[in-house]
């Protein structure tokens, strides 16, 4: 029985690797932009958040949870949530309003949950720019 001469099995093994490497290039450079993409929008919240200054004024309970809070930074801020503390736990309401301009000072509020609260935290659309108060 006679096999195939060496040249023939080593052209047919690059013609397998190109069609191979063909096949899947295409995922390899869609998994990559998105990447790229994820890392370049990342970036941006970074650098933007970077500049952002949260400050709580005060706490007012009164059949709702009415805090004052401060953009004392250099960007707007959204999504503000506020996050009550009690002796169960913590219970996350969205805040209205939901955004705060560079400079302004507002109340907003949000309903408490049951107990007494301990501690109030107002978050934002940027991970590290929060607030937290004491209620006492």
């Amino acid at each position: 029985m006679k096999g195939i001469s060496p040249f023939v099995a080593t052209i047919i093994l690059i013609a397998f690797v190109i069609s191979m490497l063909a096949i899947i290039s295409p995922l390899i450079l869609d998994f990559a932009g998105s990447k790229k993409e994820e890392v370049e929008e990342k970036g941006e919240t970074s650098v933007e958040c970077g500049t952002g200054v949260l400050h709580i004024d005060s706490v007012a309970l009164n059949g709702y949870v009415n805090v004052t809070v401060e953009n004392l930074g250099m960007t707007d801020l959204s999504d503000l949530k506020i996050v009550a503390y009690n002796q169960s736990g913590a219970y996350t309401y969205d805040a209205t309003p939901s955004s705060l301009s560079v400079g302004s000072k507002t109340t907003i509020s949000s309903q408490p949950p049951s107990g007494t609260v301990t501690k109030i935290k107002v978050t934002t659309h940027c991970p590290t720019v929060y607030d937290e108060y004491e209620v006492s």
